[in-house]
C-alpha cells in the first residue's frame, strides 16, 4: 500500500486564500513490502515512481536513513522546480515515509 498526501497553503491562483488545499492518493501493489521498499530505497529511481518529478539530480550516500534528502526537479522546462524530499521515518524492508517539498508552498509527505 502506498499513500501521498500534497497540500499547498493556498491555491496557485490564490483562490482559495489562507486555505490549505489537499489532495490524498492511494494504491494497492500486489508485492511484497520488501520488493516495494527495494524501489523506494533506490533514491534513483524516485522520478520513475513519483508524479511530476523529472529528474533527480543528487542523492545522498545514506539514502533512505533517517534525515538524509534526495535533490529533485518537478515539471517540465521552462518551468522546472529543483527542490528535495527528506526521509523521516523508515524500517527497512517494511516502511518508508518522507516529505517532499517543491517550492516554496508544495508540501507533501509519501508513505509506504
Amino acid at each position: 500500500m502506498m499513500a501521498a498526501v500534497v497540500g499547498c497553503p493556498r491555491s496557485p491562483a490564490g483562490v482559495l486564500k489562507g486555505q490549505v488545499v489537499a489532495a490524498a492518493m492511494s494504491v494497492t501493489i500486489r508485492a511484497t513490502p520488501a520488493a516495494v521498499h527495494a524501489v523506494l530505497a533506490d533514491g534513483w529511481a524516485y522520478a520513475g515512481w513519483v508524479v511530476g518529478a523529472s529528474h533527480v539530480p543528487a542523492v545522498q550516500a545514506d539514502w533512505p536513513a533517517v534525515g538524509s534528502r534526495l535533490f529533485h526537479a518537478s515539471g517540465t522546462w521552462p518551468l522546472l522546480m529543483n527542490d528535495h524530499t527528506v526521509v523521516e521515518q523508515v524500517d527497512p524492508g517494511r516502511q518508508l515515509a518522507s516529505r517532499f517539498r517543491v517550492g516554496p508552498r508544495w508540501v507533501g509527505d509519501i508513505g509506504v
